[in-house]
C-alpha cells in the first residue's frame, strides 16, 4: 500500500511503480471519481476495446452462444404460435 499527501493545490503523487504498471506518464489523462465511499483514480485509455482485448474469457464460442440464443428464440415463437392456434379453435 502506498500513501501520499494532498498538496495545497489538491494534488497527490501517484507512486512510480503504479505509474509504470498503469503506463501513466506526464499529462496522461485519468478519471477521478468516487466509488463505494472511496476516491478512485482510473487511467483513461485511448481505445477501450483494444485495451480490454484478452481480458474476458468466454465459456463458449460466440457461434455456440448465438446458436443457443436462436434456439431459445425459436422456442418462444413456437409457444406463441401454439397459444394462438389453441385460441383460434
Amino acid at each position: 500500500m502506498h500513501t501520499s499527501k494532498v498538496t495545497q493545490k489538491g494534488q497527490i503523487v501517484i507512486p512510480q511503480d503504479l505509474r509504470k504498471k498503469y503506463k501513466l506518464s506526464t499529462n496522461s489523462p485519468v478519471m477521478v471519481t468516487e466509488m463505494d465511499g472511496h476516491i478512485a483514480v482510473i487511467p483513461v485509455v485511448d481505445d477501450p476495446v483494444k485495451d480490454g482485448y484478452g481480458r474476458v474469457r468466454l465459456v463458449a464460442s460466440v457461434k455456440d452462444m448465438f446458436s443457443e440464443f436462436h434456439r431459445e428464440e425459436q422456442e418462444i415463437e413456437n409457444r406463441k404460435l401454439s397459444r394462438l392456434d389453441q385460441l383460434s379453435r
